[in-house]
This record gives C-alpha cells, structure tokens and sequence, in this order.
C-alpha cells in the first residue's frame, strides 16, 4: 500500500512539473481600457542543439472586432523584455506587427484560412520567434491594435522564460 501511497504521490508531483511546462492561457476579458474581449496566450521556451535558446511568442487565441462592428482587422505585436536584476527592458521589438487576423464580433472569421496571417508571407502564422537569446528570463508584451478606429491593448504574456 505505501508503495501504492508513493507512486500516487509522485504522479502528482510529475503531472504538475509537466502542466507547468506548457504555455498558459488567460481566460478572455474585457478590459478597463475599453477593449473587446481576446485571449492572450503565453510563450514556448526552447534550447536549440546549437546552444542557443529561442523563445515562440504564441499570438492571442481569441480576438473580437471593435465593440459594435461587423467586421474589423486586428493586428498582433510581440515585444520580448528580459530582466536585468531590478526591471524588465525592451530587447527585442519587430518592426512591423508580424501578424493580423480578420474578425467579427464572435471571433476570428471562418473563411478558408481563418486566425493569425503572417504579414510579410501572408500564410498562417503559429508563433512569432525570438531567436539566439543569451542566458536571461524573458518576458513578452503583446500589443494588439485594431484596424476600425487604431486603438492599442498591451498585456503581459501570463508565463516567461528562464535559460
């Protein structure tokens, strides 16, 4: 029985190490600044054979058109801050949003190719890349504007990375 009692216990312990590995996501909201309900998801870590350490910014898994519009643009931006000991700063930022989505009220539109598009490739776009990261943690603000009226949403990424 004690045996039993032990491995119990060491499948939880595992089951939780592992579920804590995977990125998260946060339920979607409304938010004080106005904005229409998304779900930010988080970020993928990843030591490259190389040596190297990247980091999959994941784009939000819901966005909704501007409050009272049919339809409506939505554009995603990672930005990649890393902790220097006391704050978070600005390392890496692209220079174009690298994503946007067509979206109704309800979500991303359901047309032959529906969600994140990349901007520059124009194909479906699973995670922006932040690649050949020295050692550090890492943490992503994803800033969301939409097309209709140009409004900003920034959010943190609910996990980081550490390499």
């Amino acid at each position: 029985m004690k045996k039993f009692k032990r491995a119990t216990v060491a499948f939880f312990i595992y089951l939780g190490f592992a579920v804590s590995l995977f990125p998260t996501n946060v339920l979607a909201h409304n938010n004080d600044d106005g904005s229409p309900p998304h779900l930010i998801r988080g970020v993928e870590c990843e030591f490259l054979q190389s040596g190297h350490f990247r980091l999959k910014a994941l784009p939000p898994n819901h966005a909704t058109a501007w409050w009272g519009l049919k339809d409506d643009v939505v554009h995603w931006t990672p930005v990649l801050y890393r902790w220097d000991g006391t704050l978070y700063i600005k390392w890496q930022e692209p220079t174009i949003a690298p994503a946007y989505a067509y979206v109704h009220p309800y979500g991303f539109f359901q047309g032959p190719n529906p969600g994140w598009r990349s901007e520059t490739g124009q194909g479906q776009l699973d995670f922006f890349p932040f690649h050949s990261l020295p050692s550090g943690t890492y943490k992503v603000l994803n800033m969301i504007q939409w097309d209709s009226n140009g409004h900003v949403h920034m959010e943190w990424s609910p996990n980081l990375c550490t390499f």
